[in-house]
């Protein structure tokens, strides 16, 4: 059951609150222009591998995706005619994580009581009857066996949606997940991050 518990543990994001402007007028935004991603430090093609799963969610969501000539990406919101930045920082993509887990394993011990009967075959006035008991007390102990290893990768992500005039900052979210596959553990965690535009369009 603990291993169990552990291997759900690793599949699991930090879920956090978004910091939101609630006085912003959301209905107003017509798209938002999703602004170039830069790979994660030591990991080249992190940044588009990231943009690629935010435009599949963004899809997924409901959400028109256009993807202009000179490389830049709009995604239509709504019928309004202001328009958002949306900015996104990977704060960690790490692959091949391992975590070691000892493995622990108690023994509490046993009790055996040995009962024996004899009975002496002499006259039925004279037959004796004589009972013997032993007891067997085995304390236990503690095993440490081989180590568990596990592989997890690890992707966070913190997004911004701002004015691109004032650089008024509207709404911003942090989120991070891990799994055992890299591209899987990126993809959730876009989909994840991302699902509480719902809430704003």
């Amino acid at each position: 059951m603990k291993k169990l518990l552990l291997l759900i543990s690793f599949f699991l994001g930090c879920w956090q609150a978004p910091a939101l402007d609630e006085s912003y007028p959301f209905t107003h935004v017509g798209s938002i222009h999703l602004q170039p991603i830069h790979d994660y430090k030591h990991f080249s093609g992190s940044g588009e591998i990231i943009k690629n799963s935010m435009t599949h969610s963004f899809m997924k969501l409901g959400y028109d995706v256009i993807e202009n000539k000179n490389g830049g990406t709009e995604i239509v919101v709504g019928d309004g005619l202001n328009t958002l930045h949306f900015t996104c920082i990977i704060s960690d993509y790490t692959d091949k994580e391992v975590m070691v887990i000892p493995y622990y394993n108690e023994d509490k011990g046993y009790t055996e009581t040995t009962v024996s009967q004899s009975t002496d075959g002499g006259e039925k006035e004279s037959s004796q009857t004589d009972i013997s008991t032993s007891t067997t007390t085995h304390s236990g102990n503690v095993q440490k066996g081989s180590r568990l290893e596990y592989i997890r990768a690890r992707v966070g992500l913190m997004l911004k949606l701002h004015e691109p005039y004032t650089g008024k900052l509207v709404w911003s979210h942090h989120y991070w997940y891990s799994g055992l596959d890299l591209a899987q553990t990126a993809d959730m965690c876009t989909r994840l991050a991302l699902h509480e535009f719902r809430k704003l369009f």
